[in-house]
């Protein structure tokens, strides 16, 4: 039987909360189950991107606005998604991802103070810059970053913002939960269960997919 579609799967969630970890395990499942995928990360994952990237992550030195930060990931993203996601879809190839407009509207939308400052930009941009095309599963593993980052021996600029603003990134994404509540999966982190929290993401593919 020919396969009907790819599927689309986010993943999602502050600093050190395991989300390479997941995708990583969410791959192996989906090689048993011999489904074609591909593997996404934001930012970085496009020749532009990887120059995007470093300086999002890596230039501690550069004091980056919100705005500047935004309009840099929201420029990685339509490299992303017009190279890479849509065209592995259009092939009934699944995508995996690892970040994307979620993180943006809870680090520089929410976190950043951008839609107090200008409302509904963020949304407005995440929008063009997905090509309004939304995953068929939102997971967010829910933890408390700010405790979190303290593991972390050489924190890049995101992870160094400080206790506050991953507080804030947190409670964000709650709000994108209850936002696209159709759509979206909350996974408690869960410190040394990393089966246990693979398992339940497996199990709500199953029920909502047929994965």
């Amino acid at each position: 039987m020919p396969r009907e579609k790819g599927h689309y799967i986010l993943l999602e969630g502050g600093e050190n909360v395991g989300k390479g970890t997941q995708i990583k395990l969410l791959g192996d499942y989906f090689l048993e189950k011999k489904i074609p995928f591909v593997t996404i990360r934001e930012p970085g994952e496009t020749e532009p991107g990887e120059e995007i990237k470093k300086i999002l992550q890596y230039r501690k030195d550069f004091d980056l606005h919100p705005l500047t930060e935004l309009f840099l990931y929201e420029a990685d993203r339509v490299e992303t998604f017009h190279k890479r996601i849509i065209p592995n879809l259009e092939k009934k190839i699944s995508v995996l991802e690892d970040r994307s407009w979620p993180s943006t509207y809870a680090y520089q939308g929410v976190a950043g103070g951008i839609n107090k400052n200008h409302k509904g930009l963020v949304d407005y941009l995440n929008k063009i810059t997905t090509f309004k095309k939304l995953p068929d599963i939102l997971f967010i593993i829910n933890g408390d970053s700010s405790k979190l980052i303290k593991n972390i021996k050489n924190p890049d600029r995101m992870e160094s913002k400080g206790d506050e603003f991953h507080k804030q990134v947190n409670k964000a994404y709650l709000e994108v939960a209850e936002m696209f509540s159709d759509i979206s999966v909350v996974i408690p982190y869960r410190e040394g269960d990393i089966q246990g929290m693979q398992q339940e993401i497996r199990n709500h593919l199953n029920k909502r997919l047929g994965i």
